[in-house]
């Protein structure tokens, strides 16, 4: 797991008081290295790591996994020179020659008249540089408003917002995209539909399935689709509360969100602790008694704390799975 258990800990008591940092080190301690299936992977040098991170701070973007996205531009029908010129950009976009692109869509945008090409053009050029951030300023401060009506260039700031993970303003663009025109309403619908499902608006996206479905008339895909929004309408969740009541016995939390190696492990660290605890005030050596029940008390908590906060896991592993599977059938394209 990613930060270490000794990284974890110094995180922990650098952002917390210390009775809160021993419990949120004791349930760190009990989670280590089960169950990573319900954490963010990252790969580094060919190893594997679960992200696991305490809830005072984020994920470093570099860290984090993020999905990625084709970026492509296609050619123009030559009409004229600024088609000549749009080509050239195109050609450099599709070689991933984002830099010199900018500099060449700059250049069109001074010597001729800004179309909403050249804007999407360096909307995609942004993101292919990892300049996210830059593409919705860039479109929010600099883009004529005029432009800002194009249905394509709405769709490309939308599409930026989503990757940033601002899912209300990317749901808004393409909403705002998908009214602009009727053209390539099926990307805009094939968007909608995942963020909608990111959100739990289980009928919202249906009704963009069926609104992608009326233009594409792929059946199997639409049918497909429509089956995974309801196994997650209809899924089982687990109740952080409930598992925190289970906890109140170490293990009951974990066990109750399915995660047993968890809840054996706090059975054997509660258990363990609990009877050196009792043994040393038994035969009256108070000092490590006292030290044995801080201890105790720790794990125990964080065997509370830590079961609920695993039910919350558990339920994001089942909406991210289903966002995942809606994704393999409605892949991303522009």
């Amino acid at each position: 797991m990613y930060p270490s258990c000794s990284n974890y800990a110094k995180m922990v008591f650098s952002d917390n008081t210390f009775p809160i940092a021993m419990v949120k080190t004791a349930d760190r301690l009990t989670r280590c290295g089960h169950h990573t299936e319900y954490y963010p992977i990252f790969e580094k040098g060919g190893n594997y790591f679960a992200l696991d991170f305490p809830s005072t701070r984020s994920i470093p973007p570099t860290l984090g996994s993020r999905e990625t996205f084709p970026i492509s531009a296609e050619k123009t029908s030559m009409k004229n020179t600024q088609d000549s010129a749009l080509n050239f950009i195109h050609t450099l976009i599709n070689n991933k020659e984002y830099s010199i692109a900018i500099l060449e869509i700059e250049k069109s945008l001074y010597y001729s008249q800004p179309t909403a090409a050249l804007y999407t053009d360096k909307l995609k050029c942004l993101e292919g540089l990892g300049k996210v951030k830059d593409g919705t300023i860039f479109y929010e401060q600099s883009i004529p408003d005029s432009i800002k009506q194009n249905a394509d260039v709405v769709f490309l700031a939308a599409h930026l917002y989503n990757i940033l993970g601002d899912t209300p303003r990317s749901i808004e663009l393409y909403e705002k995209s998908a009214t602009l025109s009727s053209e390539n309403n099926n990307a805009v619908y094939n968007e909608l539909a995942i963020l909608y499902l990111k959100q739990m608006r289980y009928e919202s996206a249906k009704s963009a399935l069926f609104n992608k479905y009326k233009i594409d008339s792929d059946t199997a895909s639409y049918l497909s689709s429509i089956e995974i929004v309801d196994a997650l309408e209809h899924a089982k969740y687990k109740k952080p509360h409930i598992a925190q009541m289970l906890s109140v016995i170490p293990g009951g939390g974990y066990f109750y969100v399915r995660q047993p190696k968890n809840a054996i492990t706090a059975i054997l660290i509660n258990g363990v602790l609990g009877y050196a605890t009792y043994t040393s005030f038994k035969s009256e050596n108070y000092g490590v008694g006292a030290i044995l029940g801080v201890l105790t008390m720790s794990f125990y908590l964080g065997n509370i704390s830590g079961s609920g906060t695993s039910a919350e896991r558990y339920n994001s592993k089942l909406k991210n799975d289903a966002v995942k599977e809606l994704r393999h059938y409605n892949p991303y394209f522009y």
